[in-house]
């Protein structure tokens, strides 16, 4: 399977960064910029060149729904006959979770895996969440 970051400015390379730091390198992992690239649609003529080089099932993390890049992915995604996942909301979490997965598991399986931990991610601490969890001596609520 394949993995490819998209995303308005930097973020998806930043992303990429993160990820190997954490999970090590991984050739199959991919970032595309706006901040490198020119237009959304270059990013998603990347994106189909490289699965026509080595086609595979991908999972592609976006930064944002219905975002530029977001828009020209969905239209690449609903074109190509390949097994290609459009995925929103990319944070650490759910690209971490994705590489981990068992390459043997079905993709579908392994990107709806991954929304559950970006969403078990997410969360708010304020000065009374934080001392309720340091006096019931709770750190896993933290």
């Amino acid at each position: 399977a394949g993995y490819t970051r998209q995303s308005h400015g930097s973020l998806a390379k930043g992303m990429l960064s993160a990820v190997k730091l954490i999970s090590g390198e991984d050739e199959r992992i991919r970032a595309y910029s706006l901040s490198v690239y020119e237009s959304p649609m270059i990013i998603a003529e990347k994106v189909g060149e490289l699965l026509a080089e080595k086609p595979a099932p991908t999972a592609i993390l976006c930064d944002i729904t219905s975002g530029s890049v977001h828009n020209n992915l969905i239209e690449f995604c609903s074109r190509t006959d390949m097994e290609v996942i459009v995925m929103t909301g990319m944070n650490l979490a759910m690209a971490i979770d994705l590489v981990s997965k068992p390459s043997s598991m079905p993709l579908r399986k392994r990107c709806e895996e991954a929304i559950q931990a970006a969403h078990e991610g997410i969360a708010f601490f304020d000065r009374d969440i934080v001392e309720k969890a340091l006096h019931n001596q709770c750190y896993d609520e933290l």
